[in-house]
């Protein structure tokens, strides 16, 4: 798998791991450049002297959230792709299923079990709710990725095919 800019941006914002620290780090920094523009076009009123300070918070958390999210993020496309590169294609199926509501709609808890040279796996997944996982249901197979070294490492191939576009 190819890890161009688009593909990179593209599972920042839809994997489950990802996306809040990116929110922290883009909420961070357009509260500190607010703060900051507020305090340069009134710095005589007190509430916006208040607020500069603000800004300080603000721009040292999003530098903290960009410190802890480069690694992670690194981390996280490393597993992609070895996961792609060198995983073994394997099925799990679904035990268990149960769909979000209200603002957690787009997304289903699955539970399902996986075998592995001979070893029966069992996991969790929060699924986003894509072409190939729109309408899961129990005794439905997952394409998975199995990591040959740690087979309790999976990845959903058809999950990362479709968020990358592939």
């Amino acid at each position: 798998m190819r890890f161009n800019t688009k593909v990179i941006f593209t599972i920042i914002l839809k994997d489950n791991i990802l996306v809040f620290p990116f929110y922290i780090i883009v909420g961070s920094f357009g509260l500190s450049v607010i703060s900051v523009a507020k305090m340069i076009l009134s710095w005589e009123n007190h509430f916006f002297r208040v607020l500069s300070y603000t800004a300080g918070f603000c721009l040292c958390l999003g530098i903290i959230s960009v410190l802890i999210l480069i690694p992670l993020l690194v981390w996280r496309l490393r597993f992609i792709r070895e996961m792609f590169e060198t995983g073994t294609e394997g099925y799990g199926i679904i035990y268990e299923i149960s769909y979000g509501t209200g603002k957690w709609k787009g997304g289903a808890n699955a539970s399902f079990y996986y075998n592995y040279r001979g070893k029966t796996y069992y996991s969790k997944r929060h699924i986003k709710l894509v072409k190939p996982y729109e309408n899961l249901k129990r005794g439905d197979k997952l394409k998975l990725l199995i990591d040959p070294q740690k087979p309790a490492r999976i990845l959903m191939r058809d999950l990362y095919l479709e968020i990358c576009g592939l």
